[in-house]
């Protein structure tokens, strides 16, 4: 859930997006970034409200991190008008402040954004932007994908690899494990044997168990 004062924006979500070198001809279709964002339960709040003519301009706007858009913005973002901040965005969509007013979460309101970048991977800030003189109140699901990169693709590129790594170390761990069982299980069965009773033997022939 957001609320917006008044000429309010903020950044939801930072993402680092995939790239893909199609994309500095075109990659239409098959972007290497996508943001699939739903929002519902648009209303309008405070005391001016009810007075408070027009419908609120309220836009989601993606920043990256090249100096002439996030960079640029993100020292004066409190202080900056909703118009510089757009200008300086990298894509912008005005969202239907009527259709989010009637949307719900069974049935909210929809758009897909498809990220291209052809150089590197970027990190990309996600913010709601009002241009609107009353307090706006809703309710939001986003969802980042990076599609190239397989069984990863829920994962931002900056955890590039975190699966086969997490998966390494649990075979890893669990070797260990199984070592140290038998270990111990023969310990055991040494100190039983030279009748020095289980808790002793264990710990005059190996104290680290």
């Amino acid at each position: 859930r957001v609320v917006l004062s008044p000429n309010q924006s903020v950044v939801v979500a930072k993402f680092c997006f995939d790239f893909s070198p199609a994309c500095s001809k075109n990659c239409s279709g098959a972007e290497p970034g996508n943001v699939s964002l739903e929002v519902f339960g648009g209303a309008r709040r405070g005391p001016s409200a009810a007075n408070t003519t027009g419908r609120p301009e309220l836009s989601f706007a993606l920043f990256d991190d090249q100096y002439n858009s996030f960079p640029e913005v993100a020292h004066i973002w409190d202080e900056a008008g909703c118009a510089d901040l757009l200008r300086a965005s990298r894509k912008a969509v005005r969202l239907p402040w009527q259709a989010l007013a009637t949307a719900t979460p069974e049935k909210p309101w929809r758009s897909r954004l498809g990220l291209e970048e052809s150089l590197r991977p970027r990190y990309w800030y996600l913010a709601f932007v009002s241009c609107s003189n009353a307090t706006l109140d809703f309710s939001y699901r986003l969802h980042t994908t990076n599609p190239l990169q397989g069984s990863e693709a829920e994962f931002s590129m900056d955890a590039d690899g975190v699966l086969e790594c997490s998966a390494l170390l649990t075979l890893l761990f669990g070797a260990v494990a199984v070592v140290q069982w038998r270990s111990a299980s023969a310990w055991l069965q040494e100190g039983a044997r030279e009748g020095a009773g289980a808790a002793g033997g264990i710990s005059r022939l190996h104290p680290a168990v």
